[in-house]
């Protein structure tokens, strides 16, 4: 799947309703391998919300008060292949081998972007709700995001805002992210 954590330091433990997150460099892997070709049989559902996942988290590494000039970039960067890959998987009926790739790729923006700049309200909010009533991690995502990022749009600076306008298309980013979630059959509640 494309969340990018599995390039990072971050790991989660779920215990009862709890879910504790923490970093270590223990769990920094030795070789991550993203294969297009071996695992293009992913349901496009699972796809889909693994990819918002990974899309989290370069929203919020974008506007994160720890961000500096070159996570921000590469988390910019990150959103336009994983919406490019996106809007791909929307059209289509089951994932291609180019749309893997491009959903790859973006992962591995999400996890550098992850390993570089502290998760903020999202994060803290996803994980407090999996964790509470056993919700699936990337559906949870799927549901929070277009309103964490409708939330904190007003405190967001306009070179902020303009990137994220020019990356979704539209003037309300947040909108623009719910009805693809919409049109992607995802949950949005």
């Amino acid at each position: 799947t494309y969340s990018g954590s599995e390039m990072t330091n971050i790991y989660g433990i779920s215990s009862g309703k709890e879910k504790s997150v923490g970093r270590s460099d223990q769990v920094i892997p030795g070789k991550v391998f993203y294969d297009p070709e071996l695992s293009v049989t992913l349901p496009k559902r699972t796809a889909a919300a693994s990819a918002i996942n990974a899309l989290a988290h370069l929203v919020e590494a974008a506007y994160s008060p720890s961000v500096n000039p070159f996570t921000l970039h590469q988390s910019f960067e990150g959103m336009r292949i994983i919406m490019k890959g996106l809007q791909k998987l929307e059209k289509e009926e089951a994932l291609t081998i180019e749309t893997n790739s491009n959903l790859f790729l973006g992962a591995c923006f999400a996890g550098k972007s992850l390993s570089e700049a502290e998760m903020g309200l999202h994060h803290k909010c996803a994980h407090v709700l999996g964790g509470s009533y056993g919700l699936d991690h990337s559906s949870v995502h799927t549901v929070l995001l277009p309103y964490v990022l409708s939330y904190q749009w007003d405190s967001l600076p306009e070179r902020i805002k303009d990137q994220f306008k020019e990356i979704f298309n539209s003037d309300s980013p947040a909108q623009s992210l719910l009805d693809l979630i919409k049109d992607l059959g995802l949950p949005t509640t």
